[in-house]
């Protein structure tokens, strides 16, 4: 009775949310000594080792030894990956600012003036649905290949587009067929995230973005999931310079846009 007792509190506290407030834990040692029920009596060996840790804690007074982790994060199952390629994605130009190019296999960036450019959107299939049942989202990257650098060395921003925009119809003055956006150019929240350039930046490379919390607030329903609409941090910063990003449209797939998701499954 005495060793059941201690192997179910052992385990109380493994459970974890599925959207945690605070990123949880990993333990790289496995765990300590004592931080568990028994295996074979005693008072305190791991039976489990750690909470994910890559090595089995060391036996307490009398207990056994605690068996490896196997990469877990706090209680729950090693990080998994899943890439996700864009369901719409086009860039936007103020001039002519009717003109649409949701069809081409660019995406462009360059800025003329404070208010005048041209700014890609790019959105992806994300919601309650997206992950597995237990998952908790760890990390989430929005990744585009660069397929020109004309000089351009200003970090971009992202940032979450306000209205339902459409790869077809969307423009510099209007988001669909019929509707306007507030401000030309683009209707936005605040800066999302963030990417450096530098001339450094070649053919080839990838840019990348951290939007863990906006795609985190995507999957539980707290944000609408319009994608992201990329544009300099610093006006007129480019001064005409071009940077083009292979679109969803790009012949090989191994270019085109991707939004990386990490995660745990939870017990």
């Amino acid at each position: 009775m005495r060793r059941a007792l201690l192997f179910s509190i052992g385990l109380a506290g493994v459970a974890c949310s599925l959207f945690p407030d605070t990123a949880p834990n990993v333990e790289e040692d496995g765990g300590t000594a004592a931080s568990g029920g028994t295996s074979s009596g005693g008072t305190g060996g791991s039976i489990t080792g750690g909470a994910g840790g890559a090595t089995g804690g060391s036996a307490g007074t009398g207990g056994a030894p605690g068996g490896g982790g196997s990469g877990a994060v706090g209680g729950c199952g090693g990080q998994q990956t899943l890439v996700l390629e864009a369901n719409r994605d086009t860039y936007i130009v103020n001039s002519p600012p009717s003109s649409v190019h949701g069809s081409e296999v660019i995406l462009e960036v360059m800025t003329v003036k404070q208010s005048a450019g041209h700014r890609p959107l790019v959105a992806f299939e994300v919601g309650k649905s997206t992950l597995p049942t237990g998952a908790k989202l760890t990390k989430a990257t929005l990744k585009l290949r660069v397929i020109l650098n004309d000089g351009a060395q200003q970090d971009l921003g992202a940032y979450r587009p306000q209205r339902a925009w459409t790869e077809v119809d969307c423009n510099w003055v209007k988001y669909d067929a019929t509707n306007s956006w507030t401000v030309n150019g683009g209707d936005v929240a605040g800066l999302s995230a963030q990417a450096a350039l530098s001339a450094a930046v070649k053919v080839g490379d990838t840019v990348s973005w951290d939007v863990t919390s906006d795609v985190t607030g995507m999957i539980s329903g707290a944000l609408g999931n319009e994608g992201w609409l990329l544009k300099p941090l610093v006006p007129d910063a480019l001064n005409g310079e071009k940077l083009h990003f292979a679109s969803r449209e790009a012949t090989d797939p191994v270019t085109r846009p991707k939004l990386e998701l990490t995660y745990v499954v939870c017990p």
